[in-house]
Parts: C-alpha cells; structure tokens; sequence
C-alpha cells in the first residue's frame, strides 16, 4: 500500500502530512500496489538510460502539436494507440513532472501513464527531463536469458 498526494508518494514513515506540506482536509489516496500488474517486457522495451553517450539535447519546437507539449520535470513519451483519439499513431509526452522517485515498473501505469488528448493508457517508450536535476537507478538484463544486473 501506498500514501499518495498529488500523485507523490508518501512513503516515508517518520514524516506527517505537515512535513510535506499537506494542507488540512486535503485528498489524500491510498494505492494498493498489485505486483502482479508489472509486465515482464517493459524493461526490454524501455529506452537505455544507462547508456549516456545516447543522451541527446533537443532544441525546443514552437510547432510541436499540443500532445507533445512537455512539463518542468520528468516526461515520459510513448505511441497512442486509441483509433479515435487525434493523436492515433503519434509519439505523445506524457507529463510526470517532479517527483521524488519514479518507478517504471510500479508507476507507470492506467491513471499516470495516459494520452495528454484521450487520457487512455500509453506504453512508454523514452523519457525526457526538463529543468531538473536527475538521477536513474535500475536494472538491466542486457540479453535474452542473462540475469538482470544493477546498473546506474
């Protein structure tokens, strides 16, 4: 189980809601984190952070279509498959913003992870950081039948 604010984790046990700044008679929610919900492929399908010679510095497009519109902070991007939705069949940013921590395999998912213009599930594919300062911790299998081994 999980405390969360304003889609932040509380997960430090020895802090109160006035520690992180949480107004009284504020929303809080409770999310049971299902371990059976993590699908075993993201990783392989996932861009490799670890490698920071693939880092790649883009200059900002004043034309980008209103579904790649980035946010301060973490962004994830992945294709939306909704036949309906405008961006059918386009890479879309997906805002995070700043977060303590993120976990690809517990926190992407059906209400963070979704369409900025249907607000359906998208599978990320990358991520992007804008003004922040960052830090990736993980592991990695690096082929089929390997052990997955820690990288950072």
């Amino acid at each position: 189980m999980c405390l969360m604010f304003n889609g932040k984790s509380l997960e430090d046990d020895s802090k109160t809601l006035s520690d992180y700044n949480i107004p009284p008679n504020a929303d809080l929610q409770l999310i049971k984190r299902d371990l059976g919900e993590i699908r075993a492929d993201l990783g392989s399908a996932f861009a490799d952070v670890s490698n920071s010679k693939a880092y790649k510095e883009l200059a900002w497009n004043e034309n980008a279509p209103i579904w790649r519109i980035t946010v301060p902070g973490l962004c994830l991007e992945g294709e939306c498959e909704n036949r309906k939705c405008v961006a059918y069949n386009e890479s879309v940013i997906i805002p995070i913003g700043y977060r303590d921590t993120f976990d690809m395999l517990v926190d992407a998912n059906a209400t963070t992870s979704i369409c900025p213009m249907c607000q359906t599930f998208v599978e990320p594919k990358t991520c992007s950081f804008n003004n922040c300062w960052w830090q990736w911790r993980g592991i990695k299998q690096s082929a089929r039948g390997s052990a997955p081994a820690p990288c950072e």
